[in-house]
């Protein structure tokens, strides 16, 4: 899609992802990570999250509804008016679908959630291309956005056809909320920040801009997310089965922060060195000044991990108030760092947000350093054998780069093939602790 649409297309999207990512922490309101956490889900709280979730949705779409045009204005996009109104029927297929997905979670179905998020995205990537061939544009991109939840929900249904058999009670609204209400607070806030930048882009610089670092955006955290995603899934209720006891849930969480730590170093190491040709040969030539962007954001990514796991003990262990307290840090920093940043123009606002990243992530670790005694010195110490193997790495990668090659595909698959020998066997002569706990948490992942 990449190749048939234009950087503006895609900058024009990603004016409206506030909105919508908005939108949906609303409609979950915390209740998805409060269901997951409950030893056994009972009807009646089926039935009040799923009410109260179509209640919120149906009541945002007609704000948005109503907001197009405000939102087109803002933006200077008049285009914007109705990629919203269609783009936010979104919110009402996803309402839809949050029980079955908590409850999925909760039953760590992993491998079947993966099938049918691969699957629609799949189908819906399909036809998204047949659109954009036959030169629908920007409206390819908005097709694709709420047919892919329309189509999940469809594929939820029909795999657990679970029908509501009551309304909202009040009894369960209120555990369930008072638990998730931290996280609502701390989502909108999360998810407010981690669009700022498509914000101030979007307003301050032209639409192909705000395409190209939301490119990188997007392609640096879903090549990074595709292993991640699913060993932090795996890790939420491993440690939820824990919290009776702090010493087995310090164990299993060591073991979690360097499984992880082990994985990203590898990704984002490989992503920010390959990233030219991987560019050249998956989205053509002009997308190339996706490139700088793709590789200062990977010096974030690199350690974003630590500061979600971090962020995942503290729902754990029922503390959603802690989640919500360092958020609210982060994000003043983070205001901080954007009004700094602006004014070195887009280059000072993307090292701005890395600094800000970093800074979040020091403060994770030290608040689950009190909160599980799990030292800032420990942490480091664990990770450290990772950081010292990703080293030889980077000097593999810089070297690799300095020769001449007959094309930009061999050239990615003798960067990519060789860093990860190179990084693997470090592992096994270093008798990595890692590589054990990745097999045995794939081994969990794939009975599931």
């Amino acid at each position: 899609m990449a190749r048939l649409l234009t950087p503006s297309d895609f900058g024009l999207v990603a004016m409206l992802g506030v909105f919508f990512a908005l939108s949906t922490s609303l409609v979950d309101s915390g209740f998805t990570s409060a269901l997951i956490r409950e030893k056994n889900i009972s009807e009646t709280d089926k039935n009040t999250v799923f009410a109260i979730n179509l209640i919120i949705s149906v009541f945002l779409y007609f704000v948005l509804w109503w907001a197009a045009p405000l939102i087109a204005r803002f933006f200077d996009q008049p285009q914007l008016i109705w990629l919203t109104r269609v783009m936010g029927l979104d919110i009402l297929f996803r309402s839809l679908t949050i029980v079955q997905r908590a409850v999925f979670i909760n039953e760590l179905k992993f491998k079947l959630l993966s099938a049918i998020d691969i699957g629609v995205s799949i189908l819906t990537g399909s036809v998204a291309i047949i659109l954009a061939y036959y030169g629908l544009g920007v409206w390819a991109l908005a097709i694709k956005f709420f047919t892919s939840s329309f189509l999940v929900s469809i594929a939820f249904f029909w795999i657990n056809p679970w029908i509501p058999s009551g309304f909202v009670d009040v009894s369960s609204f209120k555990r369930l909320f008072s638990f998730g209400s931290n996280l609502l607070i701390t989502g909108l806030i999360n998810t407010f920040f981690n669009n700022i930048y498509n914000i101030i882009i979007g307003k301050f610089f032209s639409p192909a801009t705000l395409g190209y670092y939301n490119r990188a955006f997007t392609f640096t955290s879903q090549t990074l997310s595709t292993v991640l995603i699913a060993l932090e899934q795996v890790s939420y209720p491993i440690l939820s089965k824990t919290r009776d006891s702090s010493e087995r849930m310090k164990t299993a969480y060591r073991k979690i922060i360097i499984t992880i730590t082990f994985v990203n170093f590898l990704l984002a190491t490989l992503l920010a060195f390959t990233a030219e040709p991987l560019i050249k040969v998956l989205l053509g030539d002009k997308w190339l000044e996706t490139v700088p962007f793709i590789q200062i954001l990977c010096i974030s990514a690199i350690v974003g991990h630590l500061a979600s796991i971090n962020q995942t003990l503290y729902q754990v262990i029922g503390r959603s108030d802690l989640f919500l307290k360092v958020s609210v840090i982060s994000k003043i920093l983070a205001i901080i760092g954007a009004v700094i940043g602006l004014n070195f123009g887009i280059w000072g606002l993307v090292i701005g947000s890395v600094i800000v990243k970093y800074i979040e992530v020091g403060i994770v670790m030290f608040i689950s350093s009190v909160q599980i005694r799990y030292s800032f010195s420990e942490q480091l110490k664990d990770i450290f054998p990772v950081a010292m193997i990703t080293l030889p790495l980077v000097l593999l990668q810089n070297v690799l780069l300095g020769y001449e090659y007959h094309s930009d595909i061999f050239r990615l698959v003798i960067m990519f093939v060789s860093g990860c020998i190179l990084y693997i066997g470090l592992a096994l002569l270093t008798r990595s602790v890692a590589l054990k706990e990745i097999g045995l948490l794939v081994k969990s992942y794939l009975k599931k």
